[in-house]
């Protein structure tokens, strides 16, 4: 059997003292992280079920959990997986690829499951009195020889936990009888829906083998306490008690926390049936939607019981008339399926096209042999290849079907017409586009729009091939065929598409959640996928879901920024920076990967194209109209040559005023600018503090020539890696 002993707490280094080991990084333990799988086999090779949990890192920011939300209720200490637990298992290849996913780069916990097994949890964490209470119990009520002489852990916040065998015959849980505490901050933990973490795991700090013991057999005493009326106290349908959180933290709850159950539900009842007095059916939809969230949710039995109970409470209570509603059983019963009903609808397809996907993806895989499949890497076949929004002087395109891309940028930066020209080129080609409008455009507007960017808007509207959404009500509506042969499914834009599902839209899950709502059900029967938002603020309160929103693209994602605005009758440029893609190619990141160029024809029209290279023709004329006005006085003159220096410096890095001056030539500007002018307005930009010379990057010119100065910004620097925020 494989030893925990690489976790003991003597390994590693004293809590509080501030100093790293040298296996340690800002991740936690990294080398040798195998300490933290080999205690998950050691676990899973003695039976005991284990599964992929987040972990609490500093990235810069701070410690945060994995998940990246700011406000998460238990980090470093909930599931990676969507079925949480319930994935859980002994598998050593699948613990180990859960392992080279997560926890060779510092980023996974593992979570143990309690089948047959309990844990004696004593909390001392922020002054809870949990060891006080377990010295009482043992005192009043164990053998006065009597020590726990089993596996004891350290926990990441200071406590400790005796792990222990149940009876043989006895999974655990409510089914045998067990309640979830034995008294004040010590809570009794077992059954296969509950865990705790495998030690390595890091929450504030490494959880770790205190009493390197084997597991013994639960004892009577702890067992009767656990048994007792007492200890089940608020686990019943009819015992109502306190979660001890608030109720925005209950409804936060991650969907396999352990905390959800009767109690949690019965305080949720309670907050909507004072929210939702008079209308019975809201109130039943709400709580039935936190219910429907549990990866094990609370059965209809008990969920009817409990609600129903809360129901009547409240309306016992009375209205300024003294009107009181009550309800049957069976008619509560009836109502609450009527209107969970149309919830099921609307989530079937999704969950559906994602089985089917599931399938097909398997059968591509185990079609494909390993020869075939290295022969198709040697032939330079990678595969998946952005083909939609086809460049006008490369092969390929700049989004991936299938998958969901986006693209973010300021406003007037001409996101919305650029979308339009790749749903004009979906339609002229004979395909089905499918809007998600959110930004408060009218019909008129949007066909308006795509009119103007060459589609065939009344033969497509006539086929039934354009289909504008502006809800998540109305999917019931749209055809199974619609659905499944859609060929690019749009939104815009995606922070409002959030809050029109009532979500945060700072939260990660309002992300995931309308992406899934409104964006997958298309793209997993091969549609391309586009979302475009706006740029967010750079408040860390927003952090969290701007990163999320860059995490949930499949495909590829675009910063969209303007060098000229396209208007009535003008001509219009922008850049696209590729900020990530998923494809096997590895284009260059953070670099302009296209342009844009928006050409004005007659009859409002615009023409767009996407190039690898920027249009010479287009690029004169915007520097020429530029220059003509940014250049009218001698002051605005000398502010355009420092803004194209600044322009310079920061995409070269440093530049001395020779190397500015001919990256100003090569920029469009060649010949309206003089390299006296270009060092007049260096040192115009030295006096105001926004560069310097950078001393390591100066040096000699050219041979025989006198040393060059070269000049970098002084902006400074971000405090943490780079991430395009994206936002409301």
């Amino acid at each position: 059997m494989k030893n925990l002993k690489g976790q003991n707490g003597s390994q590693g280094p004293e809590e509080g003292s501030g100093g790293q080991s040298p296996a340690e990084d800002v991740n936690g333990p990294q080398a040798p992280t195998d300490a933290l799988l080999d205690a998950a086999l050691a676990l899973a090779e003695q039976g005991v079920k284990v599964f992929p949990c987040h972990r609490v890192v500093d990235d810069g920011f701070g410690p945060t959990c994995t998940c990246m939300d700011p406000k998460c209720k238990s980090p470093g200490k909930h599931p990676r997986t969507k079925n949480g637990s319930k994935e859980a298992t002994t598998d050593e290849r699948q613990i180990r690829t859960w392992w080279i996913k997560w926890g060779a780069h510092g980023r996974l916990n593992f979570g143990q499951t309690l089948e047959g097994r309990a844990v004696v949890d004593v909390d001392v964490a922020e002054g809870k009195t949990g060891d006080a209470t377990w010295e009482g119990l043992c005192a009043e009520l164990a053998p006065s020889d009597w020590a726990p002489g089993t596996l004891t852990y350290r926990t990441g916040r200071g406590g400790v936990q005796h792990v222990f065998t149940l009876p043989v015959g006895e999974q655990g849980g409510k089914a045998d009888g067990y309640g979830n505490t034995l008294g004040t901050h010590v809570d009794f933990k077992t059954g296969p829906n509950a865990y705790v973490m495998v030690p390595g795991s890091k929450t504030e700090s490494v959880y770790t083998v205190t009493v390197e013991a084997a597991t013994a057999e639960l004892p009577e005493w702890i067992a009767a306490k656990a048994k007792s009326p007492r200890a089940a106290e608020g686990t019943g349908v009819t015992g109502v008690g306190s979660t001890g959180m608030t109720t925005e933290e209950v409804l936060q709850l991650h969907p396999d926390a352990p905390e959800r159950g009767n109690v949690a539900l019965a305080q949720i009842a309670g907050h909507y049936a004072k929210q939702y007095r008079d209308q019975r059916g809201l109130y039943l939809f709400h709580c039935a939607a936190w219910n429907d969230q549990s990866t094990d949710p609370i059965g209809a039995t008990d969920f009817i019981k409990t609600t129903e109970s809360i129901w009547k409470a409240e309306q016992s209570k009375g209205s300024e008339d003294g009107s009181v509603v009550h309800a049957g059983t069976d008619e509560y019963a009836r109502e609450l399926e009527s209107l969970t009903r149309k919830r099921e609808m609307s989530l079937r397809a999704d969950q559906d096209a994602r089985r089917n996907l599931r399938r097909e993806l398997e059968q591509e895989t185990a079609v494909e042999s390993l020869a075939d499949a290295w022969q198709a890497i040697l032939d330079g076949d990678e595969g998946d290849k952005p083909t939609v929004g086809e460049l006008a002087d490369d092969d390929g395109g700049l989004f991936y079907g299938g998958k969901i891309n986006g693209i973010f940028g300021d406003g007037g930066t001409g996101k919305s017409v650029a979308l339009a020209e790749i749903q004009a080129r979906t339609l002229n080609a004979g395909g089905t586009i499918v809007h998600w409008e959110f930004d408060n455009n009218s019909q008129r507007a949007i066909l308006r729009r795509l009119h103007y960017a060459g589609a065939d808007v009344g033969q497509a509207v006539k086929e039934g091939r354009i289909v504008v959404l502006r809800g998540a009500h109305e999917l019931e509506d749209v055809a199974p065929e619609v659905v499944t042969g859609t060929a690019l499914v749009t939104l815009d834009a995606l922070t409002p598409a959030v809050s029109a599902l009532g979500l945060d839209v700072n939260h990660p899950q309002g992300t995931d959640t309308a992406l899934a709502t409104f964006m997958t059900p298309f793209t997993v029967h091969g549609a391309a996928g586009i979302f475009i938002d706006h740029v967010g603020h750079d408040n860390k309160e927003r952090q969290a879901g701007s990163i999320r929103k860059s995490q949930a693209v499949q495909g590829a994602l675009y910063e969209i920024k303007s060098r000229q605005i396209p208007g009535v009758g003008e001509d219009g440029l922008a850049e696209l920076i590729l900020r990530k893609d998923n494809g096997p190619a590895s284009r260059e990141k953070n670099r302009t990967a296209a342009f844009v160029t928006y050409e004005s024809l007659p009859e409002m029209r615009i023409r767009v194209t996407f190039s690898r290279e920027q249009d010479p023709d287009i690029a004169d004329r915007l520097n020429e109209a530029e220059w003509e006005k940014r250049t009218a006085s001698a002051e605005g003159k000398q502010e355009f040559i420092k803004e194209l220096i600044c322009r310079a410096i920061a995409e070269r890095g440093a530049v001395s005023a020779t190397e500015a001056h001919v990256w100003i030539q090569q920029a469009g500007f060649k010949g309206l600018v003089g390299v006296t002018a270009v060092k007049v307005a260096m040192a115009a930009l030295v006096d105001e503090g926004a560069i310097s010379v950078d001393a390591s990057a100066s040096g000699a010119g050219t041979a025989g020539g006198r040393p060059t100065d070269r000049y970098r910004a002084l902006a400074p620097k971000p405090s943490g890696p780079h991430q395009p925020e994206l936002g409301g």
